[in-house]
């Protein structure tokens, strides 16, 4: 499971992401597509 540092970095990227998607610049499915993507990235960890 070496690569779950890797899948880590991945789905913090995609939070920090997703929380820009809170912001006036970007719509809400943004953030909800990041959030969606750092969910699945954090479960294949496990």
């Amino acid at each position: 499971m070496a690569n779950y540092k890797w899948w880590l970095r991945i789905a913090e990227s995609d939070l920090k992401l997703a929380e820009k998607g809170t912001e006036k610049d970007f719509t809400l499915n943004v953030a909800i597509a990041h959030t969606q993507q750092c969910a699945e990235k954090l479960l294949k960890v496990f």
